[in-house]
């Protein structure tokens, strides 16, 4: 961390800012992204598919297709980030 901050010597004092050339955590390929992000979703359907007849609530799969591609979609792009 001490790498990527630069210490300023103008008049405003020595206030540490962000290096623009500081390499962050590297990305990691699509593939292993999706193929986690497949699972994440693959289980969170499965689990919806057990509880909510459970919770004597039939008609769900019309939010499942909605939340289903958004968490894949958000998962992606949180793996490929290195986020989580």
């Amino acid at each position: 961390m001490k790498d990527a901050l630069n210490h300023r010597s103008d008049d405003q004092g020595s206030k540490p800012e962000r290096n623009e050339n500081a390499a962050g955590p590297a990305k990691r390929a699509w593939r292993p992204s999706l193929m986690r992000a497949a699972i994440l979703v693959g289980a969170a359907v499965a689990l919806s598919a057990v509880v909510n007849p459970l919770l004597d609530r039939s008609v769900h799969w019309d939010w499942m297709a909605g939340l289903a591609s958004t968490l894949f979609v958000v998962a992606s792009v949180a793996f490929r980030l290195r986020w989580v």
